[in-house]
């Protein structure tokens, strides 16, 4: 079993505290530049005032996902009834 002095403990305590808090600073550099380079178009349009109210969707949003609902209701349906007469006929063979 090693031991390490107290004097060498304190240092490595002291150059892990400051190594994590440069690191961390450069990752928060890194996040907020990508961030603004994902939205440079947005940023851009924002900075022109090119932004205005957009009229939003041509339908209801409760009507959408009724319809997607019952799409996605048919598919399983579908689905379950193509898996079920593949059983069948894997069974009947």
């Amino acid at each position: 079993m090693s031991f390490v002095s107290q004097a060498k403990t304190k240092r490595l305590l002291a150059v892990h505290g400051w190594s994590g808090t440069i690191l961390g600073l450069l990752l928060y550099v890194v996040i907020f530049t990508g961030a603004i380079v994902v939205f440079a178009d947005e940023i851009g349009a924002w900075s022109r005032g090119a932004v205005g109210h957009e009229a939003g969707l041509g339908t209801q949003v409760d009507h959408r996902f009724r319809v997607f609902g019952r799409i996605q209701r048919t598919s399983l349906s579908s689905v379950r009834a193509l898996a079920i007469s593949n059983t069948r006929s894997v069974v009947m063979q």
